[in-house]
């Protein structure tokens, strides 16, 4: 009988740990385009009369690599959100690209509804739970730092 007790309540004890009802905690992306040499950030804050993107600085701005660390510690991944922003209109784009010039990945954020996209998908690991994300705050005062808007049209 103590033998059968003492199973029920380890059986417990690993449920109960199991079953945690507070979400992981967000993880740091780190470099997501790993073969990429640069990063540039490009800003468009309005449109011309054909709807084409009118950008703040034509080729972009260069990141140092401290800015571009700086950028990389604000991009996480962690948990789906149960309700999603309807928005998602990017005006800041944070384009990768290789030694050869070619453009191989960009993030692409929203500072209005607070959403991150990247294009092609990131080397890291994103569940079907999990969502890309940042630390928007930081990267509020990053791009200020840099000179650039941050609430365009929002």
């Amino acid at each position: 009988m103590l033998h059968k007790s003492r199973m029920l309540l380890c059986f417990a004890a690993v449920l109960a740990a199991g079953c945690s009802m507070e979400p992981d905690p967000p993880r740091n992306l780190g470099n997501p385009y790993p073969d990429a040499s640069e990063l540039r950030l490009f800003v468009h804050s309005n449109y011309d009369e054909s709807g084409k993107p009118v950008l703040t600085k034509e080729a972009g701005r260069t990141l140092t690599a401290e800015e571009r660390q700086a950028f990389e510690r604000t991009l996480r991944i962690e948990p789906a959100p149960d309700e999603y922003s309807a928005c998602f209109i990017p005006h800041h784009f944070f384009a990768y690209f290789d030694p050869e010039g070619k453009k191989v990945g960009e993030i692409e954020v929203c500072f209005c509804c607070a959403g991150v996209q990247a294009s092609p998908e990131i080397v890291a690991p994103i569940g079907p739970d999990e969502v890309l994300s940042a630390d928007y705050d930081a990267l509020e005062k990053l791009v200020q730092s840099m000179g650039e808007p941050t609430d365009i049209e929002c």
